[in-house]
């Protein structure tokens, strides 16, 4: 369970509840965008209001499954499918973030990492006065499930640390035999 600090935790027990999504995408020019219906400064950071943000899937996880999310941006002129049209999305990290706000004043209490992914392929429905644009994002967990790419092997290890000897002998030790004394040679007589 994520923890959320003892003034959010208080926040969210109340009978009114200041919460927004807060996403981020790291594109050429980095998209900051929130589902409240404000532009938001938080930490410096302008996100934009509901106006640039559609919908989002809901972020699930059970048990081994990496959950994937989709983005959709409805109602998208021209001239903004024009620059999505030249932005190269795929492998570009996204963040969902949750805000908690205090319900009496307003200031922010809390910032959550809900969600952390790759983007991957965006498809793009044109219609005859505003198109749709749409992206999915796969789980960062998937890096946990990608190869390393190194050995444990002397190379690597001097690519890695010139001069360390600590794999100088592991070819040599591959599949041979060792022989174990028997109990009765650590026993002093």
């Amino acid at each position: 369970m994520r923890t959320l600090s003892t003034a959010a935790a208080a926040a969210m027990s109340g009978s009114v509840v200041l919460t927004t999504i807060l996403v981020e995408m790291d594109l050429t020019g980095p998209l900051y965008l929130n589902t409240s219906s404000l532009d938001l400064t938080l930490n410096g950071v302008t996100y934009l209001g509901a106006g640039g943000l559609g919908q989002i899937d809901s972020v699930k996880q059970a048990g081994t499954d990496l959950p994937q999310i989709r983005f959709t941006l409805a109602g998208v002129q021209a001239t903004a499918l024009a620059l999505a049209l030249l932005e190269p999305v795929q492998g570009k990290r996204v963040r969902i973030k949750m805000a908690v706000f205090d319900a009496s004043t307003g200031a922010l209490l809390d910032v959550r990492l809900r969600y952390a992914g790759y983007l991957d392929v965006m498809s793009i429905s044109d219609g005859a006065d505003s198109a749709t644009i749409s992206v999915t994002s796969e789980s960062s967990m998937l890096d946990l499930l990608r190869p390393k790419g190194i050995y444990y092997s002397d190379n690597d290890q001097q690519a890695l640390y010139p001069g360390d000897l600590a794999f100088q002998y592991v070819n040599d030790q591959v599949e041979a035999k060792i022989a174990w004394p028997a109990a009765s040679f650590f026993v002093r007589h």
